[in-house]
């Protein structure tokens, strides 16, 4: 069952990366309910947030929003704290999406708290985007390009792929 359960958040995952997450939703419901019986709480942290991520993109914000807390809650009581800075910034998303954006503001830096502890860089980067985006639509101009500024440095310094989005963010 757990071996199950990580096929299955792979394939997943996989599925997310060129968008289709319709197809993602299917392999993540499959994985939650093997790695829930064999209490395997990787695989059952991943697809919750899986769930959570994709079914935001969907538009699906009620389903969004209930993995995400479910995730949360979970990673927080096990001790996953990249799991639990993941929730909130899926949570911070879909606070966005929905229009709170002090709330998103909030949880994105709930998040970035966690990562930095953490070391989580990749992830920082993505959450300061959001952060920045939050902020913009908060109505706080100073602290958005503060935020993307941060973003681009954390991608520029990885080499990451999407430089390119916190670079024309700035204006550059």
């Amino acid at each position: 069952m757990r071996a199950e359960a990580h096929l299955l958040t792979g394939r997943g995952l996989l599925s997310q990366s060129p968008g289709h997450h319709d197809v993602a939703l299917r392999h993540f419901r499959q994985a939650a309910e093997p790695a829930r019986r064999c209490d395997a709480r990787t695989p059952e942290l991943w697809a919750l947030t899986g769930l959570a991520e994709s079914s935001l993109r969907l538009g699906r914000h009620g389903e969004a929003g209930e993995h995400a807390q479910t995730a949360r809650a979970l990673a927080t009581a096990s001790g996953y704290r990249l799991f639990e800075a993941r929730s909130f910034a899926l949570l911070a998303e879909l606070d966005l999406a929905r229009g709170g954006f002090e709330r998103a503001a909030r949880r994105a830096n709930r998040a970035l708290d966690i990562q930095t502890e953490a070391g989580h860089r990749i992830g920082r980067a993505e959450t300061l985007l959001v952060l920045g985006h939050a902020l913009r639509q908060a109505g706080d101009e100073g602290g958005t390009p503060r935020a993307w500024a941060q973003a681009l440095e954390v991608y520029e310094s990885l080499g990451a792929g999407r430089r390119h989005e916190g670079r024309a963010l700035r204006g550059r």
